[in-house]
């Protein structure tokens, strides 16, 4: 769901199965000027929409789907099984590996 002051909430996008994936449950979301991602552990996966349209670009696969941070029109997203997924603020992806567990408890520090 999408608030802005003084309008009804509005339903983000997508359908029946698509919400399935979620299994659910999101763990975390994160929010840039133009995109809006949120993570599944149960669900394996990650859903991306426009911001201001409120439409579904996709839902991803990511094992253990957890944390979710933005940063400088970025979004970062955190696996249980190590993975790292950066988005552009288009939603081009770009994945990472670690020797890591991350969970959903994700906070950006810039130093």
């Amino acid at each position: 769901m999408r608030h802005r002051p003084g309008q009804p909430l509005q339903a983000l996008g997508g359908g029946a199965l698509d919400w399935a994936r979620f299994n659910h449950y999101i763990a975390s979301f994160a929010v840039t000027d133009t995109l809006i991602a949120a993570t599944s552990p149960p669900g394996n996966c990650y859903g991306l929409w426009h911001r201001h349209s409120g439409e579904l670009i996709r839902i991803a696969p990511l094992p253990d789907a957890s944390g979710a941070v933005a940063n400088n029109e970025q979004i970062w997203l955190s696996s249980g099984h190590g993975g790292i997924s950066q988005l552009d603020n288009s939603g081009r992806e770009q994945r990472f590996y670690s020797a890591y567990q991350w969970d959903n408890h994700w906070a950006l520090i810039d130093g």
